[in-house]
């Protein structure tokens, strides 16, 4: 929705965490928010599934709406519902059970991290677990320009970058990926510049303004009609705002970072026009890294 995406666009987020319940219709919304928050270079930390079970008098776990690990981002109908994904990466998966304790806690306006009652175990292990989890990827992002190679290529750590780019014509070693989440683009003396970084070191290449102009500014395919307020009719697709039918000649005058998603570029025509890291990495001249899933 509006709300999710400029609230991408204008803060640098490090992550999200997901609450969802077992429900189809909730795993649906869920998974379009997971696929939203990838899109804007947002990686999904946790998810959370609220009132997944509870626990008789017997001591035995019981799911009444379904014991659902919920869906993936793959929208492929012929796919098992064992696992909400982050692009290929499973995010951490947290059951929250349905607790006379939880209500209690709202009804009171304490949370449970803060009473901390010894009869809710079951629940600040669960909120321990999740902290932990939380805590040690945020770690992870951080420091994931200095971590090693082994570790970046893991599972665990591949989740955090969003977009994987190859600039073959500017490297030799094709191994050399770019993780565009880094990237950084600045404008001087009417020339803009964009940077990327990948662990064996940085590249800086001059863009074409022409050529910024003539592709989609969120997937950096080329369109042969950049003024337009909406690129395809999506929801959460990025929103253009031209003041002028004539963009030939327009130059750039400023550029502005919107959060982790890319940046904001006002022309000398009035128009201002929100790309995405992968749209500005495109026209650099970057391809997906072999096996990276298409958005």
């Amino acid at each position: 929705g509006d709300v999710p995406l400029t609230v991408c666009q204008e803060l640098q987020l490090s992550g999200s965490v997901v609450v969802t319940t077992p429900s189809k219709l909730a795993t649906a919304d869920a998974t379009k928010g997971i696929d939203m928050m990838t899109s804007l270079g947002v990686p999904t930390l946790a998810i959370v599934q609220n009132m997944s079970y509870f626990v008789c008098n017997n001591n035995v776990k019981h799911y009444p709406f379904g014991q659902r690990t919920t869906a993936t981002t793959s929208h492929d109908d012929d796919d098992d519902d064992n696992g909400l994904l982050d692009g290929d990466y499973v995010a951490p998966f947290f059951e929250w059970p349905i607790s006379t304790h939880t209500n209690t806690a709202n009804d009171n306006g304490i949370p449970l991290a803060v009473s901390r009652p010894p009869e809710a175990q079951e629940e600040l292990t669960v909120l321990h677990q999740l902290a932990k989890s939380v805590a040690a990827d945020l770690l992870r992002i951080e420091h994931s320009s200095s971590s090693s190679s082994s570790s970046s290529s893991s599972s665990s750590q591949q989740r955090f970058m969003t977009h994987r780019v190859v600039f073959p014509q500017h490297h030799h070693q094709e191994e050399e990926v770019f993780d565009i989440a880094s990237s950084h683009l600045s404008l001087k003396d009417g020339t803009l510049s964009a940077r990327f970084f990948s662990e064996q070191g940085a590249l800086q290449i001059e863009l074409d303004p022409n050529r910024l102009q003539r592709i989609d500014p969120k997937t950096g395919v080329p369109n042969d009609d950049t003024n337009t307020n909406n690129n395809g009719g999506d929801d959460d697709d990025v929103v253009v705002v031209t003041s002028s039918s004539s963009r030939g000649n327009a130059r750039p005058t400023q550029v502005e970072r919107k959060g982790r998603y890319g940046y904001a570029i006002h022309w000398s025509d009035g128009s201002t026009v929100i790309y995405s890291m992968l749209a500005i990495a495109k026209a650099a001249g970057a391809k997906k890294q072999p096996n990276e899933p298409e958005q």
